[in-house]
């Protein structure tokens, strides 16, 4: 049986697969926040990362819905 701390890691590795596809295909066209979190990551430590990992998640379904609102 899997520990929630698993569990938490699959879905934190998960959501950063997610964000490095999102990231790769738009670099030209992210914001300020997007390109501050996109290449400082490899500065923060382990329990940064999964902090902002899940921040940066939030924050680009915000832009993505913003983003489809304005079209």
């Amino acid at each position: 049986m899997k520990s929630s701390d698993d569990a938490n890691d699959l879905e934190t590795d998960k959501i950063a697969k997610e964000l490095s596809i999102v990231a790769i295909m738009r670099i030209g066209d992210l914001c300020l926040k997007c390109k501050d979190m996109r290449f400082n990551a490899n500065y923060w430590s382990v329990e940064e990362k999964e902090t902002k990992v899940l921040e940066w998640n939030k924050h680009i379904k915000w832009a993505y819905n913003e983003r489809e609102n304005y079209k």
